[in-house]
């Protein structure tokens, strides 16, 4: 309803709290744990859980944010862009 709902917590904990109350979000910000398997998982949760929303995230400089991203997009035949240290996936 036009609103922000920050959450502390872990993203798959909070992505799971939102999907429980059925929010569909608008846009999610990824900016949580930087390795790898991390980034992966948070990246096909969101997707999965809601694919009509807007993914984007930051730090796109960390060679494990940026590969994690490339295999996404890979896997899911998506492309991304980004400009400094942010990034969002093409739909």
């Amino acid at each position: 309803k036009n609103r922000l709902v920050p959450l502390r917590t872990n993203t798959i904990d909070g992505m799971n709290i939102v999907e429980h109350f059925n929010i569909e979000p608008d846009v999610i910000y990824i900016d949580a744990a930087h390795d790898y398997d991390s980034i992966l998982k948070d990246l096909e949760t969101s997707y999965n859980l809601w694919p009509k929303a807007q993914i984007i995230g930051d730090d796109i400089n960390w060679y494990t944010v940026r590969n994690a991203l490339s295999t996404f997009a890979s896997k899911y035949n998506v492309n991304y862009r980004f400009v400094d240290y942010t990034w969002w996936l093409d739909k």
